[in-house]
């Protein structure tokens, strides 16, 4: 009828209502305003400004049903007026809660004014907005009003996030009609064209194609960058919103980088695809690696790497070679970077075939350097479900919603540096209470706690407020005339800002929990990122629920743990006879009760407190023993009260045992609840009560536990019981048995958790323990109560009824009791030839094994089949063919630690001590079971070397019991375990043998030796029975005026006991004995830090890059002295000869051993200062002079020594070994003994060759 003006007939009235009915209409893609027409009017009468629409209107009602639920309205709307969003509900008590509007089939409209008919590129409105309940800003219209949109608008917080991704994490199996609602699928509306595109996209090539999303279902994103295809490849594309502001920086069929702005920060974005065809990977992660490199600021690079980063992350196929080069692993170290790590299933790609062909592989991840996970530390990654795909989606959040939870209080370290602290603790601690000694303590230290609250937040502040206050007065301050009072002046600020950096620094420390490094630099940054990475790495941000959904709201994870939990702790009836079966008789003697029942005194309690880790996590009191050791002085006698009063009364309050429980994880990435290891945080009063417990029953394990047992018993090597295992499964393999053998490899999942109260009451009664100790053990583990900690929130606390607590120092021994049961269980079947021992060979012990048919024993006890990979103690239990391959897991356990981005953060200083007290200490557990291959060591090696440097880049018997095995040849089908022992025979040789320490007449000892009369040497017969030479040694042995039992002693050990440690440092000192320098011993025990050490070591080294060495080794530069100009730039010059460094310290002189304490560490300082001064002057920066370098030096000096002060010394005292002296020497060696009752001076002289002169 006319432009857009369509008359529509129909033959029947029923259909003219039917089509009536159905609106609103579309007509290619427009909507369609339909209106009846009355005979009577023209058309142009007809009023086509309205028109009716579906409105979904959110519903209220009750919280846990209403999200995601609507109620669904037909309305008629004016089509020359604006939309309405929706509007604030106002509730009483409660904050005013949105309820959005959304529009069924919405047509193209503007989001600048919500009038349907125009585009916002047209409209000259000004945007409209809205105040949200917080009192700020957001727009009013978006993409959000649509119903096809789930999102919300961007100012509302108060909703809660769609269950989108709960859907996607949970895919709908493909069993009948597919579930629309899980994956909706989403018609977006016409959006901008090609030429708004950003103008950066007109200078790529003509394969980079910026497109009009139109018709596409990618709503609701307004532009689209992508790469065509090519052949069977597939493209590479990226959508953005057009509220984002990006620069593109770089396009191409691997990878996509932009440049974001947003109101944290300006960061980068790269999308990469690992090619995997190998002759396009180099030159791929080649471009990667460069762009990377050009890249200072924050950025995010995440994609499908084609890269698996271990073993651990792929499931069949035959996996990748070791020697193949490892990309991913390189770009991690070279840059610092930082696994983002994920929540959901483990792998993100799979090939879809089923059987041995199915492989599994992660291959898609993201990764970040440091700056990027500082600036969003709340960042999460989770794998969402594959639909129609072989890959995972990633779904990268940079900050997830997160709903409010209580913070728990805790007690900061740098508190104790501030003496106001000290008056606020005194002043609120005099506060009396009438009840109990524990009831007094308990009240005092909430009272504490809550004054520390307000002064902290009223007069303490916060470090960085301080830092960037003092920071603007120095600068000022610098910018002054030099003058005597200046300089004084910036000292002052100088030191008042190291001081608060430094309390910057504790608090990161205390909060990173990593206590290898005891001092060093202020290094506030590796703390920080240690500590985002830290409460990443222990976040749930999803977790598999028992019916197999995802949980991804914290909403719904808090609940679910805390039931989980409380399911674990209860109670399960147990039929256990009193006296078990007669397994354990009375073992406890009257004397020793005594013992263990007494009263602990005031010194005691202290010793306990005070031999505790300072900064250990503290209990539900937020008091950590730091603040127990600090102020002794002012809570001591109410601490020492309270734990007497427990041990006087028999009673302990429950508020003193509330306990804190986190989850920390067993693997990588955890998936169910049982991945996560549940540690108690038990208040730091109560731990001292249970360590006196522990030091009374600890000497008594060793006549309690039966010798299988060998964790917790003091003089026992849980290491044995590795080598015996080995040993049995080695023996399987080469005897031939009808039927074969079968090994229980039993795991007590949640043992700790399971142990019933009652059993424990029974079996310390069977042991001996008398009432009064069993009543202190059951009233420390029945009056417990528990708060799960979700993402560092509390929950509330529930009470179990049965478990034992790992954190509580007691339960690991009160564990091992429980399990004697089951040891002393097994020997009586044995006795009683119910069960039988299999034996290794016939002289071997036996040991206990069941023996039936695979099948029927999978099928009676619900067991499944061990994997190849299975791991006892710490150590994978079956070897593999490949020992490289066996053994591969001592290296990512190495390199796990040795990571990138400690080593960009850590000095030198930082990288020793990384080195020293973490990594050699992961392999030694495995090196002292198995005989490791060369290969494995030297890949350990060259990750540590890596670290350091840092480079960049353009049991049966295996002998006859009485022959020894020192003269025992070494069995052909012996085990590789017992072949790695077998060859130590050359290492430990020098072990005397009972051959060497015997006297060839029989009945012959020591005292036959000695005239007793005169208690002399009877020197006729022991020339008669030894060499001169021993004649006279024994001659000078002084004979004891008292009679002794003989006894052959281990000379190497102060108790004169063998053990490895003393035969290790013995070997070491025999057989890897190196020359040392007494120069190099000074340094190393010397006071100073390990960051001033390591500075020595290089100028004596000489491997500072001074002038002249760069002259001579690169060609660079001119070696003259840029300070003096008068000579060239060496080490010795610059530090020792230089007229201009010599004004910084006159009196500094060349390396001596007579050096003193206190001037080793000034002389160190002092060297550091000048190589610092030189760099200032040769480098662009602010001015210095010498007058503030030497003011900075004394104040850096008085600092360090301040902060040690006589309790700091981190050195260590290792036992001295005796060493030969010089050819043509004798040797003196002195030692004395002085007390009240007299005093003894011994002295013993030996020659060159060790024999004993005189003593």
């Amino acid at each position: 009828m006319d432009s857009n003006i369509f008359a529509f007939s129909f033959e029947h009235e029923a259909d003219q209502s039917l089509a009536f009915n159905r609106r609103p209409w579309t007509l290619c893609g427009a909507h369609l305003v339909l209106k009846r027409w009355n005979p009577i009017l023209t058309w142009q009468e007809i009023d086509f400004n309205s028109s009716t629409f579906w409105v979904q209107v959110g519903f209220v009602g009750e919280p846990r049903i209403q999200w995601q639920r609507f109620v669904r309205i037909r309305v008629d709307i004016d089509l020359t007026s604006p939309l309405s969003p929706g509007f604030f509900l106002p509730r009483y008590n409660h904050q005013d809660l949105w309820i959005g509007l959304k529009y069924e089939r919405l047509p193209g409209m503007c989001y600048r004014c919500s009038v349907i008919g125009h585009d916002t590129r047209d409209c000259v409105r000004d945007e409209k907005m809205l105040w949200n309940e917080f009192c700020l800003l957001f727009l009013a219209y978006g993409h959000w009003i649509r119903m096809e949109n789930a999102e919300s608008p961007p100012g509302i917080y108060a909703c809660p996030p769609c269950n989108a991704i709960e859907a996607m994490l949970t895919p709908p199996h493909l069993t009948g009609e597919l579930d629309q609602e899980a994956c909706p699928i989403v018609t977006g509306e016409p959006y901008t064209t090609t030429s708004e595109v950003c103008p950066v996209i007109d200078e790529l090539d003509n394969s980079s194609v910026v497109v009009d999303s139109g018709p596409k279902d990618v709503a609701p994103f307004a532009r689209l960058l992508e790469k065509t295809l090519m052949g069977k490849s597939g493209g590479v594309c990226m959508f953005w919103s057009s509220e984002i502001s990006i620069n593109i920086l770089e396009f191409n069929f691997e990878m996509i980088a932009v440049s974001i702005s947003n109101v944290v920060c300006s960061w980068t974005l790269v999308g990469f695809y690992g090619p995997p065809n190998q002759s396009k990977c180099f030159r791929a992660w080649s471009n990667l690696f460069a762009l990377l490199n050009s890249i200072s600021r924050p950025w995010l690079c995440f994609g499908d790497f084609n890269l698996v980063a271990n073993g651990d992350e792929n499931e069949g196929g035959r996996g990748g070679s070791y020697s193949t080069p490892n990309f991913f692993q390189e770009l991690l170290f070279d840059f610092g970077e930082i696994n983002l790590g994920f929540s959901g299933n483990k792998f993100t790609w799979c090939n879809n075939r089923w059987g041995k062909n199915y492989i599994r592989e992660k291959l898609d991840r993201g990764v970040a350097n440091n700056l990027w996970r500082l600036a969003f530390p709340r960042n999460s990654v989770l794998h969402l479900g594959a639909l129609n795909s072989d890959h995972t989606p990633l779904f990268i959040d940079t900050n997830p919603p997160d709903s409010f939870s209580f913070r728990p209080f805790r007690f900061e370290a740098i508190w104790t540096g501030d003496p106001r602290c000290y008056c606020v603790i005194d002043e609120s601690w005099q506060c009396n209470y009438a009840g109990s000694d524990c009831f007094n303590l308990v009240k005092k230290q909430f009272h504490t706690t809550q004054a520390l609250k307000k002064w902290n937040k009223n007069v303490f502040g916060h470090c960085q407020f301080h830092i960037k206050e003092l920071s603007l007065k120095l600068k000022a301050a610098q910018g002054e005339v030099a003058s005597e009072a200046d300089v004084f002046k910036v000292a002052l600020i100088q030191n008042e800002l190291n001081q608060w950096l430094a309390r910057s620094e504790a608090l990161w420390k205390q909060k990173s929990r990593e206590s290898w490094l005891k001092f060093g630099d202020r290094n506030s940054m590796f703390f920080h990122t240690s500590t985002i990475i830290r409460r990443r790495h222990n976040a749930i941000d999803a977790i598999l629920s028992d019916s197999g959904e995802w949980l991804v709201k914290l909403f719904d994870i808090k609940p679910f743990v805390v039931n989980k939990f409380q399911q674990l702790f209860l109670a399960e009836g147990i039929d256990c006879p009193e006296d078990l079966l007669g397994l354990i008789p009375p073992s406890i003697s009257p004397k020793d009760n005594v013992m263990l029942c007494r009263i602990p005194d005031f010194q005691e309690i202290k010793e306990t407190m005070f031999g505790r880790q300072s900064n250990k996590a503290p209990g539900p009191d937020g008091l950590p023993p730091l603040f127990y050791k600090t102020y002794w002085d002012i809570v001591g006698g109410d601490v020492s009260k309270a734990v007497q009063s427990f041990f006087q009364q028999g009673h302990l309050l429950k508020e003193m045992n509330n306990t804190f429980i986190v989850l920390i994880p067993k693997t990588s990435n955890p998936s169910s609840i049982n991945q996560f290891r549940p540690i108690s945080l038990c208040n730091s009063v109560y731990k001292v009560i249970s360590k006196i417990l522990v030091f009374r029953l600890r000497p008594l394990l060793a006549n309690l536990i039966s010798p299988c047992q060998s964790a917790f018993v003091p003089g026992r090597w849980i290491a044995e019981n590795h080598v015996i295992v080995q040993e049995l499964l080695h023996s399987f393999k080469k005897r031939k048995v009808k039927g074969g053998f079968v090994v229980m490899k039993i795991d007590l999942q949640k043992a700790y958790d399971r142990v019933s109260w009652d059993f424990l009451r029974i079996v310390l009664r069977n042991f001996g323990f008398c009432p009064t100790f069993t009543n202190w053990i059951l009233e420390c583990v029945s009056t417990v109560s528990f708060s799960v900690l979700v993402n560092g929130g509390t929950t509330n606390h529930f009470y179990p009824t049965r478990g034992i607590r790992q954190g509580d120092p007691l339960s690991p021994y009160l564990f091992i009791l429980c399990q004697e049961v089951l040891s002393r269980l097994i020997e009586k079947e044995c006795l009683a030839g119910s069960l039988k021992g299999v034996k290794m060979n016939l002289a071997g012990p036996a040991f206990t094994h069941v023996m039936d048919r695979r099948r029927v024993i999978k099928q009676i006890l619900h067991m499944k089949k061990a994997p190849p990979n299975a791991i006892y103690l710490g150590d994978p239990l079956f070897p593999s063919a490949s020992r490289v391959k066996y053994f591969q897991y001592l290296l990512n356990k190495v390199e796990s630690r040795l990571t990138g981005w400690r080593s960009k953060m850590l000095s030198w200083a930082g990288h020793c001590t990384m080195i020293n007290s973490v990594v050699s200490a992961i392999p030694v557990p495995s090196f002292s079971t198995f005989d490791v291959p060369a290969s494995i060591c030297n890949k350990l090696d060259a990750s540590t070397h890596r670290f350091w440097w840092n480079p960049k880049k353009t049991s049966g018997s295996k002998y006859k019991v009485r022959g020894g095995w020192m003269r025992h040849e070494p069995f052909k089908n012996a085990s590789s375990t017992w072949r790695a022992i077998e060859r130590l025979r050359p290492v430990i040789n020098f072990l005397p043998c009972p051959k060497d320490a015997s006297v060839q007449h029989g009945s012959l000892i020591v005292s036959n030796l000695i005239i007793q009369s005169s208690k002399s040497w009877n020197v006729p017969l022991l020339t008669e029975l030894f060499d001169p030479v021993s004649v006279k040694a024994i001659c000078r042995i002084p004979i004891p005026l008292a009679y002794k039992q003989d006894k052959l002693v281990w000379v190497a050990n102060s108790k004169g006991e063998f053990s490895m440690k003393s035969a290790t440092k013995v070997i070491q000192a025999l057989v890897l004995a190196v020359p040392c320098d007494p120069v190099w011993k000074l340094l190393w025990k010397s006071e100073p830090l390990k960051r001033l050490k390591t500075f020595i070591w290089r100028i004596d080294s000489d491997t500072l890059p001074t002038n002249l060495k760069l002259h001579l080794k690169m060609g660079i530069g001119d070696p003259c002295c840029p300070l003096c100009l008068g000579a060239e730039e060496s080490t010795v010059h610059l530090f020792f000869k230089c007229p201009v460094t010599r004004a910084i310290c006159p009196h500094v002189c060349l390396p001596s051993i007579e050096i003193a304490s206190h001037t080793s560490i000034q002389m160190a300082f002092t060297l550091e200062t000048i190589w610092a001064f030189k760099n200032h002057l040769v480098h662009p920066g602010p001015e210095v002079s010498i007058l503030a370098t030497v003011k900075e030096l004394e104040f850096r000096i008085a600092e360090h020594v301040g902060a040690r002060g006589p309790g700091c010394s981190a050195n260590t005292h290792s036992s001295a070994l005796w060493h030969p002296p010089d050819p043509g020497f004798i040797k003196v060696n002195v030692n004395a003994s002085v007390s009240s009752l007299g005093s003894v001076l011994s002295a013993v002289a030996r020659s060159d060759s060790g024999q004993v002169v005189r003593a």
